[in-house]
């Protein structure tokens, strides 16, 4: 992924998330990028993708990102 000047955004890939419990049955999968804001640099956490795959048939099922927010931090 690149910025509007043309430099490599960094990213974050999450696999292989599994939800608590004895047995799963779902494992979750996450990308994020870390941006750089007027505050500081590099705190910015913004969600690009987000799915969930059913580990009984393979499904993986992308859910909606419609109302999530970036998550800013500092030190």
């Amino acid at each position: 992924m690149k910025d509007i000047k043309g430099r490599d955004i960094p990213r974050i890939e999450l696999r292989s998330l599994l939800e608590p419990g004895v047995t799963p049955k779902y494992e979750f999968e996450m990308d994020l990028c870390l941006k750089t804001t007027t505050r500081g640099r590099w705190n910015k956490l913004e969600m690009l993708t987000y799915q969930s795959i059913n580990l009984l048939n393979g499904e993986a099922l992308g859910l909606s990102l419609k109302h999530q927010k970036p998550f800013y931090f500092s030190k």
